[in-house]
Order: structure tokens, then C-alpha cells, then sequence
């Protein structure tokens, strides 16, 4: 809704920060910050004590991004918790933020054992222009982990660097379906339609992933003459795929 109807959607999400899943609440919290939804504050305040430390987190960002920072310092306290989960949303929310002053958190936590939150530490120093998380990056895109290479190549992309285009291509061709398609998605981010043939034959996979990210990486990458292939995935029998293709359509609307 956030990507595909904007502020459009706003009713909806709004609705959503009241929703008894703490996921759903969470993803709720970040839509509002991204949009900056003012109408949201008051139940933000409230979240912002939820029992569910995400959605904690969530409320902080969406409050910071409306302007209210008397909470934002707690950001330093999620850095450290015990729960992994919380410590990467913590790094992913930082990132997000834009603010500088967030690596000398990450600096801190340049020792966490846990690779989830590694992986989300390098992407969210690339967002704040640390170049050197570039090579890191790099490194995680040939990782013999597929699901690395596609969190590096997603975060390649992640602050429009045309530059990235060269390295992210050369995994078009990953014997991984899941990577060219993570490829793919990527590169149409960067504004380049390279990977369309690829996410085209996943259209077809026996795979529902495969197909839900077929066509997300044809939303991004925005070409009007796809949406025939996506209005076949807006009737897949899984309702991911069926998500996955309506956000497409939205985007290319």
C-alpha cells in the first residue's frame, strides 16, 4: 500500500496500527514514517510503550520522521538488546533515518556474533555513505549463502548508485533462480531493465517464491509491456504471488 497508493492508502494503514499482530503493527509504524502521516501521532505515542519491543521501534521511527525526537535516543538501548531481531530492526530503522550520527551506534556493535545483524549493519552504513560498507557488500554478493547474495544485491541498490549496476548484473546469470531474480529487481531499482528477460521465465516457475518475485522485480523495473504477464500472476493460486503482482501493478501505474 506504502509503494503501489502512497498517502492514498492512508485510511488503511492507519487502520493497520491497531491490527492484534505485532508484525502487522510494526510494518504499519514504518509505512506511516515513510509517508509521514500527522494523523497518526497520537496512536503512535501509544505504540511507542507497546508490549512488542518492533513495533517499539517502529513507533520511534514514524515519530522521528513527523519531527518528534524526544524518544530517538532509545535507539541506543535497542542496539544492545539480547533479542537479534531487535537489534536489526534497530540497524534497519537507523539506516533509514539518514542520520550520521547513527555509526557511532554501529561502530558499537561492530562485534555482534549474529549475521542477520551484520548483514543489516552493512547496508544501513552504505545508506549513511559509509563507502567503505561498498566492499562488504561485494563480498556478501558472492557469499556462498544464496540468501546473503540477495540481501547484498537488494542493498546494492539501496541508494539509487548507478555504479552498482555492473556488479549487480553479473548475478543475472547465478545458477540460484532466486538470486537472478533478486538481481533483477534490483537493477530495475537502479533505473536498468536488463533483468526483465529473467523475471519474465520466472513468470512460469513451479516455485511460488519464484513467481512473487518475478514480479516484484517487474515493478521496479517499470515497463508498461509486462503487465500482461503480471495480470496472469494477479490470479496465481497463492496469494503472495497474487500481493507481490498487485504491488507490481500499482508501480507501474
Amino acid at each position: 500500500l506504502q509503494r503501489g497508493l502512497g498517502e492514498a492508502a492512508a485510511g488503511r494503514i492507519l487502520s493497520a496500527l491497531d491490527d492484534k499482530d505485532r508484525v502487522v503493527r510494526f510494518a504499519a509504524t514504518m509505512a506511516t514514517g515513510t509517508l509521514k502521516l500527522a494523523e497518526a501521532k497520537p496512536r503512535l505515542v501509544t505504540l511507542a510503550a507497546d508490549p512488542s519491543k518492533t513495533v517499539q521501534i517502529g513507533a520511534r521511527y514514524a515519530l522521528h520522521k513527523l519531527g518528534d525526537t524526544r524518544l530517538s535516543h532509545d535507539f541506543e538501548a535497542y542496539a544492545v538488546d539480547p533479542d537479534p531481531r531487535v537489534r536489526a530492526n534497530t540497524v534497519m530503522v537507523l539506516g533509514l533515518l539518514g542520520e550520521k550520527s547513527a555509526l557511532k551506534i554501529f561502530r558499537g556493535m561492530r562485534n555482534d556474533l549474529n549475521p542477520a545483524v551484520q548483514l543489516q549493519l552493512i547496508e544501513a552504513r552504505y545508506r549513511l555513505g559509509d563507502e567503505s560498507a561498498v566492499e562488504d557488500l561485494a563480498v556478501a554478493a558472492v557469499s556462498k549463502f544464496p540468501d546473503d547474495q540477495i540481501i547484498a544485491l537488494l542493498a546494492l541498490s539501496a541508494t539509487g548508485d548507478e555504479r552498482n549496476a555492473r556488479l549487480i548484473g553479473g548475478k543475472l546469470t547465478s545458477d540460484y533462480t532466486e538470486v537472478t531474480l533478486a538481481a533483477a529487481r534490483s537493477l530495475g531499482m537502479l533505473g536498468v531493465d536488463s533483468g526483465t528477460g529473467v523475471a519474465l521465465k520466472a513468470v512460469d516457475s513451479k516455485e511460488p517464491r519464484q513467481r512473487a518475485m518475478a514480479a516484484l522485480a517487474l515493478g521496479e523495473i517499470r515497463r508498461s509491456d509486462t503487465q500482461s504477464a503480471l495480470e496472469k500472476l494477479l490470479k496465481d493460486a497463492d496469494p503472495h504471488v497474487r500481493l507481490a503482482a498487485a504491488t507490481a501493478i500499482l508501480q507501474l501505474q
